[in-house]
This record gives structure tokens, C-alpha cells and sequence, in this order.
């Protein structure tokens, strides 16, 4: 313990007992937790005022204090080690009346010294190390065995109180220096670093001691302590600055935490990770800093952490702290006066929902409570995961898989069927068309009528009515080009010119189940007597209700047709058509009571299909209208989300923002991103949105539907998927992959050779030549053949390393390794690297030709 002028510490074994320490050594009990110990000074006494915290015994028979230290040992209980300001050490007992052999026993040094810090081993609890200002060529550092005896320091009897103090260490370090602070590794009894010389951070082995195993160079060497979470990782300070460390790469600080003041103490946090507490001069608080969220870099910049403030005492000044080291978020402070309080800090506790729909927050380091919500069916995420168990988005070539994955999602019925429609008519292309149709095209760019030329040069053509031979109806201008032609069957519509395939398509309609579209349909393109024989023959309407008419109704009602503005028919069936539910059926009544040129009341039937609309006005108005049209109802569509839209837009940058529109009412990421891959589509916008449904893929530890994604992305693109790690050299920074070098030599040789091909093997940066990493466990270079056999799959050769500590080695050779080993093979590292990684580790089984068949 460094020498504050008033500290406090908990006993090692009973976890209500504490002491404080200055002038003298005061014990309290802790009877109950968050308790306080308040004095008062009337007439310059201290008195307690209230408390749950009591006071067991005072000892203040050593004058001069400088530090104190608690002993380890469970044999030794409430034994002390004090160092007083002249050097000397001498073991105490305070409460009840001890027998043990260490109590009155004393350590001397040759010349007296102040002392800066006393710290037993944890592990090997007969080892008291001491710290000492710097006097002449005497050591500064002493590591003292108390089980040895002044008279023969080999034998180490025991101790009596007849003998003298020991004066003879059982390790001297830094001869000529002095020495602020020092700490034990948790991991490692026989090791410890030491702050020296007021600008150096060693580390020594006390199986060698003759040098240092690490050294670094620092100002900050005061209140060195050691993350007991990580025992890599230790903290110091100087000043106002606090530095991170990391033991596996000692020769800078990894992090850097500058306070306002200077600190006068530093604690790591030993029930939570990461969490470092600094105390500063004249402060009421203690700050905590977070330094898992840290931006850890080799570069000098000044890092940050999380950081949140502990206010024990309102606004007084606070004298030191001391956390619990068993108790989670228990902690100990004291104030200049003597005034004790124990508290509990309550972690802020972090929501977050998880891919599985669950509400987590952390109960304890060891509890995650999950709030599961009950009705999830209409969630975004459940849907979503219910339709990657249909495959959705993961057949490229049928896509009657994924319309069906969809089948009770009417709002991306249209969507696919723009999808469906637009590989029909590229596959309807022949292969000497001039331009082909990109997986893209929507209505309008197919029109081309994007900009503000209209160039359709439609033919308007005067079509006759088919209907009985004994009744004639005026003919009816329709509208044809060959850009309409390929819009009506990207809408889904055959051309009743096209005899064969009109035929079909009504008759397909009929038996969807569909007779009312079907009948509109039919009668949109004049053939009234069809239209008419569909609604005699299915009578069952589709809707059920109170007032719904049926289709036999509906057909005698269309057999009294007459062209005649004036006649009882048109306002009768004026009337009727309001009551209809179907949409379809309004529109007939619409289509036959409309002036040739007006067909507004069909136009603006919202009811009917996008697709129907759109097929109705490539029919029957004229260019400039049919753009006007159009370009209206894509906007409003965009506007609204609406996926129906596509068909106009198309997946160019209009159909993007109203993917986009989509995607914010929605969060159907997947639709959106699927959409974007079967689409072709190439804006910057949908890269990002792929990204983000890969990703959440892998999160719902859907790995093998993510990689299926991946091939049908690139079915589509066909380009290659760029590498997500790259190695790269140690010493240039540049990739040692040179993949395109070494196919070419690869080539070259197979040309010349005639089926020779020789394996490659890259064992050296191709760009600086310097020499790549070696095995861990063969030690060659890596890109030398494993050996472990003569067949070899390239997975066993690959470069493998651990996220953590960085060794690393072939494939093939960890694998086998930590088969039986937990740690590192890297001599005098102790990563548990196979605990880093959940996944179990199998070694890949090769058949007769060389390949891995563990898989199947």
C-alpha cells in the first residue's frame, strides 16, 4: 500500500471487517452493508455520531506509520506488516490476542530509509516485498522471507521474541535507485513489476533475477496495480496523467487518461472488467473509467474511455477508497476526518433488444435477464425469420419459391410479379435484339419517356367491339407501339393481337380464381361477349357479405349494355356501380357508362392492381396523356412506399428512393436488399442496405442461408466478392496474398508444363521480401507446407492466429494442438486461445482425391 496519509483496506478473509490506517490502525466491522461511520470533533475528541459500522479495536502503540499491509496468510488472521518512515517493519496483531509467530517480529535495514509501499504475495504468502527511497549504492527493493530467523537465515526456524530483527533480505533489487511502487502478478506468484528510478516500469522473475524480463521507459511509475480480470494488463500513474499497459507489448502505454488533478490513488475494479478507479488530490469523487470502449492504438495519440463519477460524501474532499475484493460493486471510502462509508454502486444498466426479439439487461456479472415479448408474430423480425425458412430471397432461378414465401404479404405481391414479369420478357428476346432489357427496366424508362420529349409515336388503331353478330357497338381507339407491347407483358397483360397467348392468359385468370379481373380484363380490350359468358359461369362472388350481388347479376346487367347517354341502362348502372365491393366490377360499369376520351373513373379505381392501371392506360390514352399519367402515379407511389411502384420506376434511382421510402415504414431490410440483387440493381444506396441484411444474418446465426445469399448475389453480378480479411506484412503493411501474381505464374507454368501444376508457396512478402511469420508449432516460415500429410486441402495451410494474443501458426497444427492443450503453444504465454472461439474445432477428413469431404 502506498504511504497516503490516511487509507483503508478490507480483510482477505471476513467480508465485514476493514481497517483504516494513519496514526494508528483502527478495525471496524461492517454489520450491515451501505453503512456509515461518521465522526464529529467537539473539543478536538473524535466521537462517532451514527453508524452501522463498528469500531472493534484501536492500535496505535507504532509511532510513525508510513504503511501497512494486511497479511495474506488464513493462519495469521488480523496480522499486520507496518513499515514505519525509518525503513523498519514490524508484524502487529489488533483485536483479539494473537499466538501467532509473526506477531512482534521485525525486519531492519542497514541504513534508515523511508519506506514507499509494503505488498505480500497472494500466492506465496511467506514473501513481503518493501520499497525504498534511494541511499547511496543500497537496494531499493526487498523481498523478505518471514519465515526466516535472524540467526540462520538457510534453516528458517521460527521466530522468538528473544532473537533480534532480520536483517537480511531474501532478494535485493536496484542497487542506487529508489522505488514507488509494485505489485504481485495474480497469474504468476514468481513474478512482479516494480516502478524504479522515478522513469522506468521492470519486470523480474524471481527464478532470474539477475535482469529485468520487460522494461519500459516512463514517467508514470507511481501506484503501479494489476487488473486481476486480466493479469496482462496494469495500470500507474504520474502527476495527472494515468497510463494503460499492456504486458504483451510493453515498450509504450496503450492508453493514456489525463485528469485535472494530480491522482493520488488508482484501483482496479476486481469484479468487473476493465473498470480502472482513480482518486485525485482534493477531489469528492471517484472517477471510474471504462476502459474496454477504449480506442486502443499503437499511435501516440491521447486515448479515450467511458468515464462516471462516485460522490460518497456530497462535496467533502475524500482521503482514499478500497474495493471489495470478492463483493460486486462494493465499495469503501474514507474521509480526511476518519469517517468511514460502505456503499454499493449501481451499475447503469444497458437495454438492448437482441436478433432473437429479446429485451436484455444485466442482473449481475454472472445474470442476463431476457424479457420476452409474447404477441412477436407481426413483427418485422419474425416475419422475416419466418420467411427464410421458405427460402425467401435464396432461389435465383425460381422464383415461384419466394412469391410463395410471400403468398400472405399482398403488399410485395407486386413486387415479385414486376420481378417474374421482367425475366419473362428478357428470356422472350431473341438473340439478335438490338438492345437488350437490363434486369432494371421499369414502364417508364421501357417507354423512354423519363425526360420531356415524348418520342412513343404510337399508332392510334380504331378497334371493333367483339360481341353477338346482331349488335354493333363505335369502335374504340387503342393504342400500339412496340415499347407498349413490351410494357403490357411486363405488367402481366398478353395483347389480344397476339390471338394464341391472349386466349391462354384469360383462360389462366379464370382458373386463378380470379373471373372478376378476368372478365374486366376481356372487356378492357372489347371482347364483351367473353367477359360476359366468365361472369354467367361463375356465379359464386368472391366476396361474402350482406348486399354483395353475384356475378350472374352482375352479367344480366351487362347484357342490356347500349351506347345511348340518355337510356335508363347507363343511370341505372350509374347507381349500381357504387354499391359494388369488387373493384374490378367497378371499373366494368366505369369502362361502358365513360366517353371514349375520358376514362378517368377506371384510371382512378385505387382498388385495382397497379399493374391493371398501368395496362389500362398503355391501351387507351394517348402519349402526352400516358405520360402524364404515369409519371403522377409513380410519384404518388413513391411517396407512399408503395412497392406496386417498381413496376413503373423500375430499380433505377426513382425505384431506390422508394425502396427507401419502404424501407423506413417497414424496416423490411430483407425485402429491400433481396429486391436489390434480383433487380441487378447497382446504387451506392443498395450496397449499404446489403450489407445490413448479411450481417443480420450472420447475428440469427443463419450462416449457411448467408452464404446461399452471397451465391445468388453473385449468380446475378457476376463479380468477384471481395476479400473481407486481408493479411498483410508485419513489416510493409502491404497484402502477401498476391493473388494475381501467383495465378499468373501458375498459368504459365501449367501451359508449359502440360498439366505439371506446381503448388505456389509464398513464404516471403512479395512486396519488401522480408521473411512471414513462423508456426508456432513446426516453426517454419508460414506458406511452407504443413506436412501433415500427403493429401493437403488449402484449408490446412491457411494463416491462423488468436485474436488476442496474435500467435498463431498453420491450420492443420492448431487444430491438433488444442485437441489436447487449452493454452497457447507459444513458449511462456498463457492465452486460453481456444476459449476465445465457441465453435468447435474438427479437423477436416480428406478423401483419396485430396478433398475435404467433412461436410457431407
Amino acid at each position: 500500500m502506498s504511504g497516503l496519509k490516511l487509507d483503508l483496506q478490507w480483510s482477505p478473509f471476513d467480508d465485514d471487517i476493514f481497517i483504516t490506517f494513519g496514526t494508528a490502525i483502527n478495525l471496524y466491522q461492517a454489520k450491515e452493508r451501505d453503512g456509515i461511520y461518521e465522526t464529529i470533533n467537539p473539543d478536538n475528541k473524535l466521537s462517532p455520531k451514527i453508524s452501522q459500522i463498528v469500531l472493534l479495536a484501536t492500535s496505535s502503540d507504532l509511532q510513525f506509520m508510513k504503511c501497512v499491509a494486511w497479511c495474506p496468510r488464513v493462519e495469521s488472521k488480523n496480522v499486520f506488516a507496518v513499515a514505519q518512515t525509518n525503513g523498519r517493519i514490524s508484524m502487529v496483531s489488533i483485536g483479539q490476542q494473537s499466538n501467532d509467530d509473526l506477531v512482534g517480529k521485525e525486519f531492519n535495514i542497514r541504513y534508515n530509509r523511508q519506506c514507499n509501499y509494503l505488498a505480500w504475495n497472494p500466492s506465496e504468502t511467506h514473501l513481503l516485498a518493501q520499497g525504498l527511497e534511494r541511499s547511496r549504492n543500497e537496494p531499493c527493493v526487498l523481498i523478505w522471507d518471514v519465515n526466516s530467523s535472524s540467526i540462520d537465515l538457510g534453516e528458517r526456524t521460527r521466530h522468538s521474541a528473544s532473537e533480534g530483527p532480520v536483517t537480511k533480505p531474501a532478494l535485493e533489487l536496484g542497487s542506487g535507485e529508489s522505488s514507488s511502487s509494485f505489485s504481485w502478478f495474480t497469474n504468476d506468484p514468481k513474478c512482479f513489476v516494480v516502478g524504479m528510478a522515478n522513469k522506468h516500469l521492470r519486470v523480474y522473475d524471481l527464478r532470474d533475477t539477475t535482469r529485468p524480463h520487460q522494461d519500459a521507459q516512463h514517467i508514470c511509475v507511481s501506484g503501479i496495480c494489476i487488473d486481476p480480470m486480466e493479469p496482462y494488463r496494469l495500470a500507474s500513474y504520474c502527476e495527472n496523467q494515468v497510463a494503460i499497459w499492456d504486458t504483451r507489448s510493453f515498450d509504450r502505454p496503450i492508453n493514456i487518461i489525463t485528469e485535472n488533478k494530480n491522482v493520488v490513488k488508482i484501483s482496479w475494479c476486481p469484479t468487473k472488467q476493465g473498470i480502472l478507479s482513480v482518486l485525485t488530490k482534493e477531489s469528492s469523487h471517484v472517477k471510474l473509467h471504462d476502459i474496454r470502449h477504449s480506442l486502443f492504438s499503437s499511435e501516440e495519440i491521447e486515448q479515450s474511455s467511458i468515464e462516471r463519477n462516485i460522490q460518497p460524501f456530497n462535496k467533502s474532499h475524500l482521503a482514499s477508497f478500497s474495493w471489495h475484493p470478492r463483493q460486486e460493486n462494493r465499495l469503501l471510502s474514507v474521509l480526511p476526518n476518519g469517517s468511514v462509508r460502505d456503499m454499493t454502486i449501481y451499475d447503469r444498466i444497458p437495454m438492448e433488444w437482441s436478433s432473437n426479439l429479446q429485451l436484455t439487461m444485466p442482473v449481475s456479472k454472472d445474470i442476463i435477464r431476457c424479457l420476452e415479448e409474447t404477441d412477436l408474430n407481426k413483427d418485422i423480425s419474425t416475419v422475416m425469420r419466418k420467411r427464410i425458412s421458405q427460402n425467401y430471397g435464396l432461389e435465383a432461378q425460381d422464383i415461384a419459391v419466394n412469391m410463395k414465401a410471400v403468398e400472405d404479404e399482398p403488399q410485395l405481391h407486386g413486387l415479385w410479379r414486376w420481378i417474374f414479369n421482367i425475366r419473362v420478357l428478357i428470356a422472350s428476346q431473341t438473340a439478335s435484339s438490338k438492345h437488350r432489357i437490363p434486369y432494371a427496366t421499369g414502364v417508364i424508362s421501357l417507354l423512354h419517356i423519363e425526360g420531356d420529349d415524348v418520342n412513343l409515336n404510337s399508332e392510334p388503331v380504331a378497334t371493333n367491339w367483339k360481341a353477338s353478330e346482331n349488335i354493333k357497338y363505335s369502335k374504340r381507339t387503342h393504342y400500339r407501339s412496340n415499347e407498349r407491347t413490351m410494357a403490357l407483358q411486363l405488367c402481366g397483360w398478353t395483347p389480344d393481337y397476339l390471338k394464341e397467348g391472349f386466349d391462354a392468359f384469360i383462360e389462366k385468370l379464370v382458373k386463378s380464381g380470379s373471373p372478376e379481373r378476368a372478365s374486366a380484363i376481356a372487356l378492357f380490350y372489347l371482347h364483351i361477349k367473353k367477359a360476359l359468358e366468365i361472369l354467367s359461369i361463375y356465379t359464386a362472388s368472391t366476396e361474402q357479405g350482406e348486399g354483395s350481388p353475384n356475378l350472374k347479376a352482375v352479367a344480366m346487367a351487362l347484357s342490356g349494355f347500349t351506347e345511348d347517354k340518355n337510356a335508363l341502362w347507363r343511370r341505372t348502372c350509374g347507381t349500381l356501380r357504387y354499391q359494388l365491393k369488387n373493384p374490378y366490377l367497378r371499373a366494368i360499369f366505369a369502362f361502358l357508362a365513360c366517353d371514349e376520351d375520358n376514362y378517368d373513373d377506371v384510371l382512378d379505381e385505387e382498388d385495382m392492381a397497379v399493374e391493371d392501371r398501368v395496362a389500362f392506360a398503355l391501351i387507351y390514352l394517348p402519349d402526352a396523356k400516358l405520360k402524364t399519367y404515369l409519371c403522377k402515379l409513380s410519384e404518388e407511389l413513391i411517396k407512399a412506399g408503395d412497392l406496386d411502384g417498381i413496376l413503373l420506376t423500375g430499380m433505377y434511382s426513382k425505384g431506390v428512393d422508394l425502396l427507401g421510402n419502404y424501407l423506413d415504414l417497414t424496416s423490411d431490410i430483407q425485402t429491400a436488399a433481396i429486391a436489390a440483387v434480383f433487380s441487378m440493381c447497382k446504387e451506392q444506396r443498395i450496397s449499404e442496405w446489403i450489407d445490413v441484411y448479411r450481417d443480420l444474418l450472420d447475428r440469427w446465426r443463419f450462416w449457411h442461408q448467408r452464404c446461399i445469399f452471397d451465391n445468388v448475389r453473385q449468380t446475378f453480378y457476376q463479380d468477384r466478392v471481395p476479400p473481407s480479411v486481408n493479411i498483410s506484412c508485419n513489416f510493409c503493411g502491404k497484402s502477401i496474398s498476391n493473388t494475381i501474381m501467383t495465378r499468373a505464374r501458375s498459368m504459365v507454368q501449367t501451359v508449359f508444363n502440360r498439366g505439371a501444376q506446381i503448388r505456389p508457396k509464398i513464404t516471403c512478402c512479395p512486396s519488401c521480401r522480408k521473411a512471414l511469420p513462423r508456426c508456432a508449432i513446426c516453426l517454419t516460415h508460414m506458406g511452407t507446407s504443413s506436412g501433415s500429410g500427403a493429401k493437403l486441402t488449402p484449408i490446412q495451410e491457411w494463416f491462423t492466429w488468436c485474436q488476442t494474443c496474435r500467435h498463431g501458426g498453420h491450420a492443420a497444427h492448431l487444430i491438433q494442438w488444442f485437441s489436447e492443450h487449452s493454452e497457447c503453444p507459444v513458449t511462456g504465454c498463457t492465452c486460453k486461445c481456444i476459449a476465445q472461439d465457441k465453435v468447435k474445432l474438427q479437423l477436416p477428413h480428406v478423401n483419396d482425391n485430396g478433398n475435404d469431404v467433412s461436410a457431407s
